[in-house]
């Protein structure tokens, strides 16, 4: 593309072993329900262990992820950072926001920023 004439400053940038921000949509596995609570509680009921989910709850989206041990890990969906909305890395086991790249595990602790604050526990929110 630039023929060998790639000045310092786009180095990095065209750089193809570069990691990128933005996360890679053929790697994200999300499910999102329509809105309704009636929607979510089917998906969330049909999570086998180790999946997730972004469903909207409550009024909230929520990231949704079933354990190992079948337990379910719930957390805002929306990421700390700049407000996105986060979606399930399968093959990371992990929330990424593909706004500008943060990482999450899947209890909402941040693995990478730019976010620094975790995801918000919202549990209490399908207890209700």
């Amino acid at each position: 593309i630039t023929q060998g004439q790639v000045t310092e400053q786009y180095r990095d940038i065209f750089d193809p072993g570069r990691e990128l921000a933005a996360i890679d949509s053929a790697l994200i596995s999300a499910r999102t329900s329509s809105g309704t609570d009636r929607d979510a509680n089917d998906i969330i009921r049909g999570l086998t262990p180790g999946d997730a989910a972004v469903v909207r709850s409550g009024g909230e989206q929520l990231a949704v992820h079933r354990d190992d041990d079948g337990q379910l890990d719930v957390v805002s969906a929306v990421c700390t950072h700049a407000g996105g909305i986060v979606l399930w890395n399968d093959s990371d086991s992990q929330w990424a926001c593909p706004c500008h790249g943060s990482k999450f595990s899947a209890d909402g602790s941040v693995l990478r920023g730019p976010a620094e604050a975790p995801l918000s526990d919202k549990k209490h929110v399908l207890d209700e």
